[in-house]
């Protein structure tokens, strides 16, 4: 019994010092896709996140963005600025605001006159 009672303080003992050492540490930092090393520089030096291009977790990795904003970020494209993430609304104001001078909409060739590129323009002659 005496011996059941010891193992259990020393368990939790070491427990204890498992957690404290590591508690002060900071996370490492994830590495960055080649879609954010390659974009432009922002105005406070960071990388920006092409919203044209970047990757799902690109994406996440902007604050207040997750899997669900990601993805409608996505559905949308392409972009010809980064208003329209809150003009078509797919961003809430305040959620826009958080990210907009971390994005930039630079990787997908601008839709002329909203069209998608790929899709012919109504009466183009294009089929």
């Amino acid at each position: 019994m005496i011996d059941s009672v010891r193992f259990l303080v020393l368990s939790a003992a070491l427990l204890t010092m498992a957690s404290t050492a590591t508690a002060g540490t900071a996370p490492k930092p994830l590495p960055q896709s080649e879609t954010v090393k390659a974009g432009a520089v922002g105005s406070g030096g960071t990388k920006l996140v092409d919203i044209n291009s970047a990757t799902l977790t690109d994406l996440r990795s902007l604050p207040g963005i997750g899997t669900a904003y990601a993805r409608k970020i996505v559905e949308g494209r392409p972009y010809a600025s980064v208003d329209e993430l809150k003009v078509r609304k797919v961003l809430s104001n305040g959620i826009y605001d958080k990210i907009r001078e971390r994005i930039s909409a630079k990787g997908h060739p601008k839709a002329v006159g909203g069209e998608k590129p790929g899709v012919p323009a109504p009466g183009s002659g294009i089929h």
